[in-house]
């Protein structure tokens, strides 16, 4: 009887061990991952954020300078604390890949619904290298955007939830994820410049106005092989709509389930033919 005693004290001493040893490797996992992470609050950032020291948590208004570039690597999250925009007048190079996408978007979504107030959304990317001497060309490839929100009291500040791309500017956007984004125009891209945009997923998007995929207003700008779906507009244009531009090329996408007052799918206004 001492000895089955024993025996069974002995389990129990062994099954302590193991659960304070799993313990122990479980807080040591949750320590390393604290600490595996970069807090952004330099406002002009350069050089390479790297997959080793994601998720880069942003807590300002970044943008890359002019003359400086920023390359992402696959796998980086990028995610905001607050309201905050990445503009970029230099070079954006961010590129992921099927398996390890580069993801941009808030912290905190609570309030996003609301287009009455900046809560549970971050205020996307602009493009704008207007005073360049020279265009540099940046690129968003195989990265999942979300959760941006445009508004404001001047129509400047309510274009491309997720994305927009201003005179000067000049991006390639290809492979991407763009969804669950916010404007007045433009729900996922506003384009004002010459831009390809090919192979994106562009969906579940709003503008409280017109666009609610993708508003262009400016020329030269390329849109082939995209999924436009689920997006929504009050006014016109739920895809997509094409305003005031002209050589724009618009072909093999898939546009469907959107919604608008005028112009479910696509609504032109260009005049140009």
């Amino acid at each position: 009887r001492d000895l089955v005693r024993s025996r069974g004290l002995g389990d129990v001493y062994k099954r302590q061990v193991m659960k304070c040893t799993f313990c122990f490797l479980f807080l040591t996992l949750h320590i390393a991952l604290c600490f595996n992470q970069t807090v952004i609050r330099d406002s002009e950032p350069s050089g390479i954020w790297t997959l080793e020291n994601s998720p880069y948590l942003i807590e300002t208004n970044v943008g890359v300078a002019q003359w400086d570039s920023l390359y992402i690597e696959p796998g980086v999250e990028v995610i905001f604390q607050g309201y905050f925009e990445f503009l970029i007048k230099g070079c954006l190079v961010a590129i992921g890949t099927m398996n390890n996408p580069i993801v941009f978007t808030i912290d905190d979504t609570t309030g996003f619904n609301n287009i009455n107030t900046t809560s549970g959304s971050w205020r996307g990317f602009v493009f704008d290298n207007e005073d360049a001497l020279i265009t540099t060309q940046s690129i968003l490839s195989h990265c999942d955007i979300s959760f941006a929100k445009k508004i404001g009291n001047h129509h400047t500040l309510r274009k491309g939830g997720a994305i927009h791309v201003d005179y000067g500017g000049s991006v390639d956007i290809t492979h991407n994820k763009i969804h669950h984004n916010v404007a007045g125009t433009g729900g996922a891209i506003y384009v004002q410049e010459s831009t390809l945009i090919t192979n994106n997923f562009i969906e579940y998007n709003f503008a409280y106005y017109s666009g609610g995929g993708i508003f262009v207003a400016g020329s030269d700008v390329t849109i082939i092989n995209n999924v436009i779906t689920y997006n929504r507009a009050s006014l016109a244009g739920g895809g997509l709509i094409v305003g005031g531009s002209h050589n724009t090329i618009c072909c093999n996408n898939t546009i469907a389930h959107n919604f608008a007052e005028q112009g479910n799918g696509i609504y032109d206004t260009s005049h140009y033919p």
